[in-house]
């Protein structure tokens, strides 16, 4: 089934994250979610870890949908100090730019147009989003 699909992705990420970390106790590793959505992805990942796993991760949620912050505040406050929601999109350089949302899939978003149509063939604006750079 697909949620038994799904479930076994969680468990390579958490094995790989968690072998990454080694038994080193002081070892801190980070993840960044980009693009997190709700959350649902970052919150799955947080609860499938061992609470030792859990309190050596710093995840770091990048989503700057206005309609997300609730939910993503919500997991930013069950996984405190080690999750932190920052309502930016992750890109090549500072600037304002135009999301756009998908045609029947209000979840998804990009800052292209020519992949976004609506039911006429043309974008359909979602928000206007100020942007920065991870680099």
């Amino acid at each position: 089934s697909s949620s038994s699909a799904a479930s076994d992705v969680y468990k390579r990420q958490v094995a790989a994250f968690e072998s990454c970390l080694g038994a080193d106790p002081s070892a801190i590793g980070v993840v960044l979610d980009v693009g997190a959505n709700d959350g649902r992805w970052s919150a799955k990942l947080m609860t499938s870890m061992a609470a030792s796993v859990r309190r050596r991760t710093r995840l770091l949620m990048f989503e700057p949908q206005p309609r997300f912050v609730n939910a993503l505040a919500a997991i930013t406050n069950r996984f405190e100090p080690n999750v932190l929601h920052l309502p930016v999109a992750a890109w090549t350089r500072a600037a304002n730019l135009t999301f756009h949302l998908a045609f029947g899939n209000s979840e998804t978003a990009s800052p292209c147009p020519r992949k976004m149509p609506d039911a006429s063939g043309g974008p359909r604006p979602l928000q206007s989003a100020q942007l920065t750079s991870l680099g």
